[in-house]
């Protein structure tokens, strides 16, 4: 594995240790064997009107069913735990492209799969670099776009505030920066890198949220970067 690849893979959830993962909502997570992205793709593909590959043949016919069952299990599992909803990535992208968030129906996350690049995107990623490919699934809640910041930390050190929407007006409030800055002085130690971007949501009466993390690949690759490529997906 090289180095940027190792940068990029270890904000994934499923590399946090326990104390980092204790600052964010309520996740489930499990590993997606080869049979089930296979799976997803032969649903994708059948979600987008290509015709079914197991036509007869029988076997293939009940291994596709069998894994589609063993899927639908899983997210059924998951819709009990969260009630009014989750939101989902497959390792560290959502299908944002798509603006599809909250999920309360297996049906809903097929489709959203089906019809999301980024996702198909970060699965080949992870296949090109053999590295496990993980399902995660976070407890939906309602947020004020007001309280979501996005924090770059290099060498360690939190050195920018900003909105997570782009709104190039819009100043983090003194109150709000004094809350990120203590609350980033008592987590720092358990980031998985020196240089990262950390997404928080801060409400007015609550504790913050850790609600994702990714590589900041500015510093790792010592150039400057466009918009668009700084603020990439980011984990939410």
């Amino acid at each position: 594995m090289n180095e940027l690849v190792k940068q990029l893979s270890c904000v994934y959830y499923e590399r946090w240790g326990y104390d980092l993962r204790k600052l964010a909502l309520p996740t489930q997570i499990f590993e997606l064997t080869a049979n089930q992205i296979a799976c997803l793709k032969q649903i994708s593909e059948e979600l987008n009107g290509i015709p079914r590959f197991y036509e007869g043949d029988l076997a293939a016919r009940s291994d596709y069913y069998d894994c589609k069952h063993t899927l639908k299990l899983e997210f059924s599992d998951i819709k009990k735990e969260y009630l009014k909803g989750f939101f989902f990535k497959i390792g560290n992208k959502s299908p944002k492209d798509i603006q599809r968030f909250r999920h309360s129906k297996t049906k809903s996350v097929f489709k959203a799969i089906a019809d999301s690049d980024a996702i198909w995107d970060e699965i080949s990623f992870l296949s090109k670099n053999k590295l496990p490919i993980f399902f995660m699934a976070r407890k939906w809640i309602e947020m004020n776009p007001n309280g979501e910041w996005r924090c770059f930390i290099k060498d360690r050190k939190l050195c920018e505030i900003v909105p997570k929407l782009l709104n190039k007006s819009k100043k983090c409030p003194d109150e709000f920066q004094t809350r990120i800055h203590n609350y980033f002085g008592r987590m720092f130690y358990q980031l998985p890198s020196d240089n990262l971007i950390m997404d928080l949501y801060v409400p007015e009466d609550r504790r913050i949220i850790l609600m994702g993390l990714d590589a900041w690949l500015q510093p790792i690759l010592k150039r400057k970067f466009s918009v668009a490529e700084t603020y990439i997906d980011g984990g939410y």
